[in-house]
């Protein structure tokens, strides 16, 4: 009997699972377990850890206190630290607020974990006021902003303090006077060679007078005596609000004088005068000395006289006037020379430049006239008189402009003395009383 194709099919099906079977069976009994086999053996490996990127820290705030504008600059440091487990790359780091701020850093490099680096930020105090910014780091996390802060005052005002007053005069040696200390002597002598000659009877007459010891005139009170002339002085005085006229006080002139016509300058001390004692202010800088000056008067004069009249002090007021409207005072050159010195205008075309011209004239009509009157008769006669006239012009032109009297001009800013012609009083403060 020969199977057909269909039942060797379902045969062939029959072997193939019978074999699977036995295949497994034994592949099962190839992975028995030991009996020792640890309970977790087939437990599956734990994830490894998720990645720590880098991370920033900086401090929280900056501040510079208060600070004066005369002040140095001032500067702190943030330090910027990578608390994360990746390298910290830090981009740039900059400063944003007022220019008084300025940023440097050292962080060049990636920061390490765990590492920092340092920033340093600078405040330069140059005006008032309160300062406010912030400094920026920029890294791979981002932008990290650091409050700045900083107060600046004015310095206080500066005290002047007034020098203490000097100290007073030292007491004088003690005068020792020889004539006392001499008599002083000789009595202690006569009195000792007494005691050493022992006691001695005294006689007394009744009636007896006794005469007074003599008394010798040895100094003068004056020099009257010898007949010497002599004027008697003042007592001393306190020259603290005086100015006596041995002391110059040196000005300036505020304005340029021309002397063709009268009129009224101004100088002003450039130095203060003080009292005798040092510290009180007769004349200060600025006050104003009023003069006036008339036009020079004869050929040759070069100085030019002032006459000061009035004297204005510029802090308080005060004045110093002559009722009668009177010098009082005069101006002086550099060298303490009465009168003012400057560029002279001799005038000297005004005084013949015209007659020059007209002898001119009446020169070239004379020539002209003798060379024409040998066609023109007469004409030399006639040019003759001419010039007669001419000249009688000339002589008058040059008598009444040869008196006139030079000009002086003096630059403003020249220095100039006043000399004073009497003494000046500072009159003091006066007390007044309530009716």
């Amino acid at each position: 009997m020969h199977p057909t194709p269909r039942l060797a099919a379902a045969l062939a099906a029959i072997i193939l699972i019978a074999a699977c079977d036995d295949g497994k069976d034994a592949g099962q009994q190839a992975r028995q377990l030991p009996e020792d086999t640890p309970a977790n053996f087939y437990a599956v490996a734990p994830p490894p850890p998720p990645p720590n990127p880098a991370q920033i820290a900086v401090a929280d705030f900056v501040s510079f206190g208060t600070t004066q504008v005369t002040n140095n600059a001032i500067t702190r440091t943030v330090t910027i630290t990578n608390t994360g487990g990746e390298p910290l790359q830090i981009t740039g780091i900059d400063v944003s607020g007022p220019g008084e701020y300025q940023a440097a850093n050292d962080c060049t490099v990636p920061v390490a974990p765990g590492a920092a680096c340092s920033a340093h930020v600078t405040f330069l105090p140059q005006k008032e006021g309160d300062f406010d910014g912030s400094l920026i780091v920029a890294s791979a996390t981002g932008l990290t902003r650091v409050p700045l802060s900083a107060k600046v005052t004015n310095p206080p005002p500066v005290q002047i303090v007034a020098p203490p007053p000097p100290p007073p005069p030292l007491a004088p040696p003690p005068q020792i006077d020889r004539r006392a200390e001499l008599l002083r002597y000789l009595a202690e002598q006569r009195l000792k060679a007494r005691n050493e000659a022992g006691p001695f009877k005294i006689t007394r007459t009744a009636g007896t007078t006794t005469v007074a010891p003599p008394e010798y005139k040895i100094r003068d009170e004056d020099y009257l005596r010898e007949g010497t002339p002599s004027l008697e002085s003042s007592f001393p005085v306190d020259r603290q609000f005086i100015h006596t006229m041995d002391r110059l006080v040196w000005t300036v002139l505020d304005r340029e004088i021309n002397s063709q016509l009268p009129g009224i300058v101004v100088f002003r001390v450039d130095q203060p005068v003080y009292g005798t004692d040092g510290r009180t202010v007769i004349f200060e800088r600025g006050d104003g000395f009023l003069a006036r000056y008339e036009p020079l008067q004869r050929v040759g004069d070069t100085r030019l006289n002032l006459c000061i009249f009035r004297v204005i002090r510029l802090a308080d007021g005060a004045h110093i006037y002559n009722e009668e409207d009177q010098c009082f005072a005069y101006a002086t050159d550099a060298q303490a020379k009465v009168g003012l010195v400057g560029e002279i205008d001799n005038r000297t075309f005004e005084k013949y430049g015209t007659a020059f011209t007209v002898a001119g004239i009446s020169a070239l009509a004379s020539i002209g006239a003798g060379v024409a009157d040998e066609t023109v008769p007469g004409l030399n006669q006639g040019a003759g008189t001419l010039t007669d006239q001419l000249g009688q012009i000339t002589a008058s032109l040059i008598e009444q402009n040869v008196d006139l009297a030079p000009i002086i001009t003096v630059s403003a800013g020249e220095r100039v003395g006043i000399q004073f012609l009497r003494d000046i009083y500072l009159r003091r403060p006066e007390l007044q009383t309530k009716g």
